[in-house]
């Protein structure tokens, strides 16, 4: 009994293995995929942050009648 006790306990993140990921990721260098806020893309190309644009917006918002054609369509 003891022995499975253990051994579920090592699987569980202690709080020392969680610190020592979030400070390896956080000195790690930041490579950022930006969807759609051109201010952000450009406040981070200003940082000399590594960053990807992707020119996106949400889909406009349609009526009934054409949301079921563009449904037969597609």
């Amino acid at each position: 009994m003891t022995e499975e006790k253990d051994t579920a306990s090592s699987a569980t993140p202690t709080t020392t293995n969680m610190v020592t990921t979030a400070r390896r990721l956080l000195d790690s260098e930041l490579n950022v995929v930006n969807i759609g806020l051109e201010i952000f893309h450009n406040a981070l190309k200003l940082q000399n942050i590594k960053v990807v644009d992707v020119n996106w917006s949400p889909p406009p918002k349609l009526d009934k009648e054409t949301e079921d054609l563009l449904d037969k369509i597609l």
